[in-house]
């Protein structure tokens, strides 16, 4: 199944020649013969004249700067009765390896917050089996359709039929499991005799939360209880270990651990680095080591043990070899192992490492190792060299809210968790291992509370990150003191979300506004002032005070002018901060400099609110507070932080090997 797209500007309303292929998606699936093109917008930019009706096609679907016409303009309203989730819910142009329609499937829908499900089986034992967005596929069915046997991130489609009158859209996750005795053996027949096609089924295929469906709610939403339908199913990523790069909005929460265990340990890559990069033949070396270190990561989801030698010999070289193109940096993490230009240059730097080094002096060659070692500099520079492990995050309603459950760990081992974007601390924790009866590899399980109060994480793919804390011994440490109740930040308040209203290419152009960079940097540079204040030689902290002195005043000055809107809270705390501030009294200072850091963590805890607002952004038509960002910004403007300002400037040329 291969859906093409051509893609058009909307400004110059010009199709660019480009032909985009989209594999095993709900959209061939739902809308067959309906013909779609891609149109790039451009934030503040793209008006409402640039998204209409071209060559016969309408917008339909949005994704950020991605805008789906169609020539069917009633494809929206087929499977979103409210426009705004047009662009909410995009998910019948996603990607999946695989799809399989699916006849006469029996399906279990529960609702995974009260557990009704239609008098099946127990409110309270159907609430286990589900999550939020999180499933389940039975074995059998599973196998005998060719769905893969690992836990995958699936979507879903549904036609209008007989027990569905509707069509309908789902996504989350789901895991194999035995359901073909599950609760009163559901029994259905289906075909007939005189053909032969006569069926008898028990249990079931799917079980699906309720919370898995999008876009129809109240009276429209599917109700919890038994179906048998004809389905499309995508299975779009397998659950899998694999790394995790922390970085610096993780590390630089935690500076006590960076200047004793995580410094040691960049310094010692960097000058590793630095060593490879004056031998050719060393950074050869190195990027084989480092794509083999990726497929052991990848093998420890596998039942046998990976073959290098039959991946290459099963590659076509000669097919490839002008790909050109370049590896986005955003997926590297995920896709190093199985990408075709990874796979190419480790079978060509493989066999001439073993050979002659001939194609080492090759320009391509060279060009692809500079690339290399320009983005091991960046990942060593940030931070994203230390690297946790990820897995698809799954609920589990028996463990405790201190523990998680990872098979190939010991079991009463502490563990390091996170998840990416973090907003805060809070979302960086110590769990304790423990072992569930029925563990699938590539998973990550927890209970549900745990992983939304902490983390903000659901169910529908979101990956959890995880290490033994006796490979971080100080990052452990300093991550139980940022989480005692003196040094949580607040919750974050996750707020309701609020309908678009407009046309859809209203709601369009509105959707792609996204301010999550902003406030991230903003976040990061708050907490790097903070973790200064407290690094601070005593020779500096007097000099530093005054710095801040004045520029508070400059601040309080704003906004008697009505140009910043400051909670009184934290306009309070600034006051009281002014009015003694010229002390030289060591224990002033010091008690001074920490008034600063309250003022700073409660900005950090404005701030967290308001970016849960802005990743909700495309499903929402709430958007952040600018007046709190402008606030917490003019706060910290009375120093840059020049790291973070390094890593907003582009990339840089490639560094001579």
């Amino acid at each position: 199944m291969v859906l093409k797209l051509n893609h058009l500007d909307t400004k110059t309303k010009q199709e660019t020649g480009i032909e985009e292929k989209l594999e095993n998606t709900l959209a061939e699936y739902l809308f067959p013969g309906v013909e779609f093109s891609i149109g790039t917008a451009y934030p503040e930019a793209t008006i409402l004249e640039d998204l209409q009706e071209y060559k016969g096609k309408t917008l339909q679907f949005s994704a950020v700067k991605r805008m789906y016409f169609a020539s069917d303009r009633t494809v929206r309203e087929q499977l979103y009765p409210n426009p705004s989730d047009g662009a909410a819910y995009p998910l019948s142009f996603t990607p999946c390896r695989s799809f399989h329609k699916l006849e006469n499937t029996r399906i279990l829908v529960i609702d995974d917050v009260t557990g009704e499900n239609g008098g099946v089986i127990a409110n309270a034992d159907a609430k286990k089996l589900v999550g939020d967005c999180k499933g389940l596929i039975d074995h059998n069915f599973a196998f005998s359709n060719s769905i893969d046997k690992r836990a995958f991130q699936f979507r879903l489609g549904i036609k209008p039929q007989a027990e569905s009158r509707v069509m309908r859209i789902a996504k989350g996750t789901l895991a194999p499991a035995q359901l073909d005795k599950l609760g009163e053996s559901f029994f259905r027949m289906g075909g007939k005799v005189r053909d032969g096609t006569l069926r008898t089924k028990f249990g079931y295929d799917l079980v699906l939360a309720t919370s898995s469906f999008k876009g129809r709610k109240g009276d429209d939403a599917i109700a919890p209880g038994e179906y048998v339908l004809s389905i499309g199913l995508g299975v779009k990523a397998l659950a899998l270990y694999r790394e995790h790069s922390l970085g610096t909005q993780i590390l630089v929460n935690y500076p006590k651990a960076v200047n004793q265990e995580i410094l040691p340990i960049i310094k010692q890559e960097a000058e590793q680095l630095a060593s490879d990069q004056k031998d050719i033949r060393k950074l050869a070396k190195r990027y084989i080591e480092t794509y083999e270190r990726h497929k052991a990561i990848i093998a420890k989801n596998q039942p046998i043990e990976p073959d290098l030698q039959a991946d290459i010999n099963g590659f076509s070289v000669f097919d490839n070899l002008d790909s050109g193109g370049e590896i986005d940096d955003s997926q590297q993490d995920d896709d190093l192992v199985t990408s075709q230009k990874d796979l190419l240059l480790y079978s060509l730097l493989k066999a001439d490492l073993d050979n002659y080094c001939q194609l080492l002096e090759h320009p391509k060659i060279v060009a692809e190792l500079q690339e290399f070692a320009r983005k091991q500099w960046v990942e060593i520079a940030t931070g994203r060299s230390i690297k946790f492990t990820s897995g698809l995050a799954q609920p589990n309603l028996d463990l405790q809210h201190d523990e998680i459950s990872i098979p190939f760990l010991k079991e009463g081992e502490e563990l390091i968790v996170t998840r990416s974007p973090l907003i805060n601390s809070n979302g960086v924790i110590t769990l304790i291992n423990k072992h569930l009866p029925e563990m699938l590899d590539g998973c990550v399980y927890i209970h549900p509370a745990t992983a939304m109060d902490n983390m903000q994480c659901d169910f529908d793919g979101d990956l959890l990150a995880f290490a033994p804390s006796r490979e971080f011994p100080y990052l452990a440490v300093e991550v139980k003191e940022r989480n005692l109740p003196e040094n949580r930040y607040p919750d974050i308040i996750k707020r309701e979300k609020v309908l678009y209203q407009g046309s859809f290419e209203q709601i369009a152009i509105s959707a792609m506004e996204n301010k999550i960079g902003i406030i991230a940097n903003e976040i990061q540079k708050n907490i790097a002032l903070q973790c200064e204040i407290c690094a601070m030689p005593k020779s500096e902290k007097a000099d530093y005070l005054r710095q801040v002195s004045q520029h508070f005043v400059r601040v309080l000055q704003k906004q008697q002018q009505d140009k910043l809107q400051i909670p009184d809270k934290i306009s309070d705390q600034i006051k009281q901060f002014v009015s003694n501030s010229n002390s030289n009294n060591t224990a002033q200072i010091g008690q001074k400099l920490h008034q600063v850091k309250t003022i700073l963590k409660d900005c950090v805890a404005s701030l967290g609110n308001e970016l849960q607002v802005a990743a909700d952004g495309a499903k929402s038509a709430l958007r952040p507070n600018n007046e709190i960002i402008k606030y917490c910004q003019a706060i910290t403007n009375y120093k840059e932080i020049e790291w973070l300002s390094e890593k907003k400037i582009p990339k840089r040329l490639p560094i001579e090997a």
